[in-house]
This record gives C-alpha cells, sequence and structure tokens, in this order.
C-alpha cells in the first residue's frame, strides 16, 4: 500500500484570506491528484469524506472511473453534498442521510469496524475485559472517550463531580488524548491519584474497554456511535460543538431519539451535571439495559463485509474495461452490478423520484 500527500485544505463558507489560500492549495491538489491518477490509472476510487478527498473523486468522475463515496454522519459533509450527483454509489451508515443527497445510487452499510471490536464482543467476558486494566469486576465502570477531538470540557465536568462518582464506588476510565498529562497532574494535585480513576492517552485495546463498561460517555463521531451500538452499550453522549454543519449533535440526536443513549449539550453543563447523570444512569437498572437493548438494535456488525461486496463489484466491472469508455453503456453496467450484489439493488433514479 503507497500513500500519497496532496495539498488540500477545507475553505471557509466566507470571503477571506484564508478562503483564498485555500482555493489555491486546493487547486495546486488538483494538479498533484492528476499526475497520481495518471501514474497508476486506478480501476476504482473511494471517497470518506472531507475535503482531502474532493480531488480524487472529481478527477475520477471526469475520468469515468468507478467513484463510491462512504458517509458516516447523518447530515452529509460538504465534499460528499457536492459529488453525490455524480459518483456511481454513495454508502451511507445512517439511512436518514440519504434525505440530504441527490444521488444515482444509495446503499445503507453502516460503518465498518476494527476487528478487534468484533473479537471483544464476541469472545470477552466483562469481568475478564475488567481484570485486564486491572479493574475490580464487581464495582461498575464507565468509559469515557472524547475522540480524535478530545474532550477537556468533559475532563473538567469530571474533575468537578470526582467525589461523588468515588462515593458510589464507580470506576472510569478515560482516554484523554493529548489532555491525558495535564488530566493526571490535575488530579493529582486536586486530592492526589486515586484507584477508580485510570486515565489513558490512547489504547489499543478499546474493544476490551468497550466491553467491560456499564456506561460510556463519548462524543458523537461516526465510528465512535458505531462501536457502541456493535457492543449494544448504553450512553451519555456529548456532541462536539465544533463539528462542521453541526453533525456530531445531529448523530446524536439521531441515536437519542431511537432510545440508545441520553444527550447532553456541552454549553449547557453546569457544575457537577455529567457526574450527576452517570450516578442516575447507572442507578435506573431498567433504564440502562432499555438503552443496551436498544443500542445493539441499530448496530451493524456486518458493515465491513457490506462495504467490500459494493467495492468489489464496481472494481470487477472496473477491471474489465477501459477507462474512457467505462460507462459507455449504462444498461450492461447496471444488469452486471445487479447480479454482483446480493443485498442492495442498483438503481438509476434520483431519491424521491
Amino acid at each position: 500500500m503507497e500513500f500519497f500527500k496532496i495539498q488540500a485544505r477545507g475553505i471557509e463558507r466566507r470571503f477571506s484570506k484564508q478562503a483564498s489560500s485555500a482555493l489555491w492549495q486546493n487547486g495546486l491538489g488538483l494538479v498533484q491528484t492528476l499526475r497520481i491518477v495518471g501514474r497508476f490509472r486506478p480501476h476504482l476510487i473511494l471517497g470518506t469524506g472531507g475535503y482531502a478527498s474532493f480531488a480524487p473523486l472529481f478527477w475520477g468522475t471526469l475520468l469515468r472511473i468507478p467513484t463510491l463515496i462512504h458517509e458516516q454522519n447523518v447530515i452529509p459533509g460538504l465534499v460528499n453534498r457536492v459529488l453525490a450527483p455524480w459518483v456511481d454509489c454513495v454508502m451511507l451508515a445512517y439511512p436518514d442521510a440519504a434525505l440530504s443527497l441527490q444521488a444515482k445510487r444509495v446503499v445503507t452499510t453502516g460503518v465498518p469496524l476494527r476487528s478487534s471490536i468484533l473479537q471483544a464482543r464476541d469472545h470477552l467476558d466483562p469481568s475478564a475485559a475488567k481484570r485486564l486494566f486491572k479493574l475490580d469486576p464487581a464495582r461498575p465502570m464507565v468509559l469515557v472517550m472524547g475522540g480524535s477531538q478530545g474532550a477537556r470540557a468533559l475532563h473538567e465536568q469530571l474533575v468537578n463531580g470526582r467525589e461523588r462518582l468515588e462515593r458510589q464506588g464507580i470506576q472510569l476510565v478515560i482516554v484523554a488524548g493529548k489532555d491525558a498529562p495535564r488530566l493526571n497532574a490535575q488530579l493529582l494535585s486536586d486530592g492526589g491519584g486515586s484507584s477508580q480513576i485510570t486515565v489513558l492517552e490512547h489504547t489499543a485495546e478499546i474493544g476490551a474497554l468497550l466491553k467491560a463498561a456499564a456506561l460510556v460517555v463519548c462524543r458523537a463521531g461516526g465510528a465512535t456511535l458505531a462501536e457502541l451500538t456493535a457492543l449494544g452499550k448504553p450512553a451519555i453522549v456529548v456532541p462536539w460543538p465544533g463539528a462542521a454543519d453541526g453533525h456530531q449533535e445531529k448523530n446524536a440526536r439521531w441515536l437519542a431519539e431511537r432510545g440508545a443513549c441520553r444527550l447532553l449539550l456541552e454549553d449547557q453543563l453546569q457544575d457537577t451535571q455529567l457526574a450527576d447523570e452517570i450516578v442516575n444512569t447507572l442507578r435506573d437498572e431498567d433504564r440502562l439495559q432499555e438503552m443496551s437493548t436498544r443500542s445493539a438494535h441499530l448496530g451493524n456488525a456486518d458493515a465491513l463485509n457490506h462495504v467490500i461486496r459494493e467495492v468489489e463489484a464496481y472494481l470487477d466491472y472496473g477491471k474489465r474495461s477501459r477507462i474512457v469508455s467505462l460507462h459507455r453503456n449504462r444498461r450492461g453496467w447496471d444488469e452486471r452490478l445487479s447480479a454482483g450484489t446480493s443485498r442492495a439493488r442498483p438503481s438509476r433514479q434520483r431519491l424521491g423520484s
């Protein structure tokens, strides 16, 4: 597998010096990407959203290379919304995302998960998972994850409510990212270390931690919520307020409306509110079980295989065709794709037609 770096940058949706610079960088990225595409002549291009995927998908549609998009959020990102009418297939994590798109073909696949997540779900006992992290198997553990953007505001809330959580015998494991050193120092200065609180910068054993957790506190990125639902975990979800188009809040609301999580907004958190919510949720065993059941109902452990089937169907046709004539026979394309996918029905109709 080879990796190539191209110039790409998000464009601010108002005129500014930074926006002008971004246009220049993305123009350069288009030139760089054309050279890469010309060199390797790919049989298929798959984009997963974000401004860096625009140039490859742009050239793919222009050169008639099969192009696919995978969208992980309820509200599709700008690049995916712009390119959806031109690519061959849009794969979705949430079926509701189709309402925001005009596309040739849309299929709901879910979000592919790491194998470690599924292995922990199927083969690891919660008590054994706790012992991996030297936790007391008899006491509840709450996992706190900030995602790739971190969650300093959540960490501050937990520090504020630390005493109440400790009195209830609740064990906390906080995956804090770059905020871990600061958080550890603050916990030490505010009353010394505690055997009930474990702070990690990163971990490769997130599947084991999820399996061990009685409750999860997290952000609302698409991958995070897919992991939650795959393991059927009840959660308190606090969306990252800086997400583009408020997509994390919309992800969280989608889950909350289906009874799989409790939604809290960061700017409304006060004093020990997060700690209070953790304690109250753990006390209500019926509510906890109901959230777990609803979460598991929304999970999709077969997402990776579904994505692979979609990719293979388009890739097989792409390998047998020349780029310049790839889309000349649309009827033959649709018939071949229909035969190559067992669960999804290709359609050339736009949504709503």
